[in-house]
């Protein structure tokens, strides 16, 4: 009898155990899961930190390298809203050549035939929308701005593009990154000076873009 007691008792106290050692693994879990969940969002304050930096960066140098900086950013703030603009607008990626309607949800199976494509998941896309209102006598198709939840898929994006070159229905495509009012108009200003410079004779220089940012350098010789 006093057996069976103690074999009772043992049973009790690994059933009691067992439940205790269930609930820890089940702490544990969700441990495992917000440590995950936060090394992710490091991980992302990093990437975008590093956007912050580059934006900075690159807006810095437009204002020290071109000779048209009246049209930039003179102050502080502005250079810090020029950098934050830049950044949000580093999610998103500019397509031109989609074929043109005014039903969303035409474009979004393009968009979704396109991200196949590229082997990107569609469900990085945050939203997109046609630049602009729809026209049927419109000499062009409106562009398509696609919005995705961090840059890096943006990054991918116009790195992969040329995976597309071979679909017949997405080799004409061009891709860009979304640019700044500041951004366009230094490219523009840039473009005059390359073309003023070419039309003088200095047929050797191109525009060429280092981290983003465009300059006009000499044509390397074979």
């Amino acid at each position: 009898m006093a057996l069976s007691n103690d074999v009772a008792k043992c049973n009790a106290t690994l059933v009691a155990q067992t439940k205790i050692l269930q609930t820890h693994t089940e702490q544990l879990t969700v441990h495992e899961k917000s440590i995950a969940d936060l090394q992710s969002a490091n991980k992302d304050l990093l990437v975008r930190a590093d956007s912050v930096t580059d934006a900075l960066e690159s807006f810095n140098q437009d204002v020290r390298a071109s000779p048209f900086s009246a049209d930039l950013a003179s102050s502080s703030d502005d250079v810090i809203s020029e950098a934050v603009e830049q950044v949000r607008r580093s999610n998103n990626i500019i397509i031109y050549g989609i074929t043109d309607t005014d039903n969303t949800e035409l474009d979004k199976a393009v968009v979704s035939r396109l991200l196949d494509c590229l082997a990107i998941d569609l469900s990085t896309v945050a939203s997109f929308s046609k630049m602009g209102n729809f026209s049927t006598s419109a000499k062009k198709p409106r562009a398509l701005k696609i919005m995705f939840t961090n840059s890096q898929v943006a990054r991918t994006i116009l790195i992969k593009r040329v995976t597309c070159l071979s679909n017949a229905e997405f080799y004409k495509l061009q891709f860009s990154d979304d640019k700044t009012p500041k951004q366009l108009s230094y490219l523009k200003s840039l473009r005059t000076e390359l073309k003023s410079r070419q039309e003088k004779g200095e047929n050797n220089i191109t525009i060429k873009f280092f981290k983003g940012v465009p300059k006009i350098i000499n044509i390397p010789k074979n």
